[in-house]
């Protein structure tokens, strides 16, 4: 029994890997849609073409590019989100940070931290309800 737990966890590893692969992969190859800048001059983009609908969800890549390198010298992030177009909320699930503009470079995409990942609900006027009306609005969701 105990060599059958060691496998199935080395096989849950290994999917997770290409799940992640998967996400990366889908993401290098996106055509990016400009939805807004925000006050900071940072701009957000969506691959519009990769939004992915279930019953209750939309999941989705998102791109921030950067007007200037943070304090880690990071000039974009990629974050892929869920989002619940009903309630009107999201939460991040995975997320990469990239030192060259508009994610141009390689980088890990890991799990989102737990101080982003819960659902949360955008504020008004901020450039994540400008993101979340755009992809819920392109998918038929938006009530």
């Amino acid at each position: 029994m105990m060599f059958y737990n060691r496998i199935f966890k080395n096989k849950h590893k290994v999917f997770f890997s290409f799940f992640l692969i998967f996400l990366f992969n889908c993401s290098l190859n996106a055509a990016w849609h400009k939805v807004t800048v925000g006050e900071n001059g940072q701009t957000f983009y969506i691959d519009k073409d990769q939004i992915d609908e279930t019953e209750k969800y939309v999941y989705f890549w998102e791109l921030v590019d950067y007007s200037k390198p943070d304090e880690y010298g990071d000039l974009s992030a990629r974050i892929f989100i869920q989002g619940d177009c009903k309630q009107f909320r999201f939460q991040w699930l995975y997320v990469s940070y990239h030192k060259e503009a508009m994610g141009a470079d390689q980088s890990k995409v890991v799990k989102a931290s737990e101080l982003v990942s819960g659902w949360q609900n955008p504020y008004s006027n901020s450039t994540a309800k400008s993101v979340l009306e755009y992809v819920c609005n392109n998918v038929g969701l938006m009530l």
